[in-house]
């Protein structure tokens, strides 16, 4: 009976700790530019999780928070500039008919493809090792390009909690830790390795 209490004692704590660094997560995004931060703080109690068999949440969320700050942004203002771009090339490419149009559209795909797939390793590596910013985004691409099996689950986890969370609003009280938690469970797996 104490096996069983004490697996389940792990299984709830587990998930209400998911529960409130999901509120914490979005408490910390409401000013707007500071999402990737969070994100990468995040990840840091997940790294604190499983390589110390930690459970709170708080202190390392703020430590890594911190950490991570001027990495974080420089890698916020890249997506900025990137969403910038793809505005502005989508509201050209709307009037353009033919062949053009598809090279664009596939060009912006394929570098949204890869920008996302870098940007998920590159949060597991900046909670992980102290890279400078080039060997972080150097390593977090050679990862995205090599580790296509892992790449491709991270994608469809994401893709998973767009569509649950579009068909099941409720879940948004769970949706962004735990996905983070499953991206960064695969996605460290790779990362120790490397």
């Amino acid at each position: 009976m104490k096996v069983q209490y004490g697996k389940f004692f792990a299984v709830t704590e587990r998930f209400s700790n998911l529960f409130f660094l999901n509120f914490l997560w979005i408490a910390a995004c409401l000013p707007i530019f500071t999402i990737v931060p969070s994100t990468s703080a995040l990840f840091g109690v997940y790294r604190e999780w499983a390589t110390k068999e930690e459970t709170s949440i708080f202190r390392p969320f703020f430590k890594k928070f911190k950490e991570n700050f001027r990495q974080s942004m420089v890698l916020q203002l890249v997506w900025i500039a990137f969403a910038l771009i793809v505005y502005f090339n989508l509201s050209i490419v709307n009037n353009i008919d033919g062949v053009f149009r598809t090279v664009i559209l596939t060009l912006i795909l394929t570098l949204g493809f890869f920008l996302i797939t870098t940007t998920i390793y590159m949060l597991t590596l900046m909670v992980h090792y102290d890279f400078s910013l080039w060997n972080l985004w150097k390593n977090s691409f050679l990862l995205a390009l090599t580790c296509l099996p892992t790449t491709f689950i991270s994608i469809m986890i994401l893709l998973a909690a767009g569509i649950l969370t579009c068909l099941y609003p409720v879940l948004l009280v769970l949706v962004f830790s735990v996905t983070a938690y499953l991206i960064f469970l695969v996605c460290f797996r790779v990362v120790r390795v490397a």
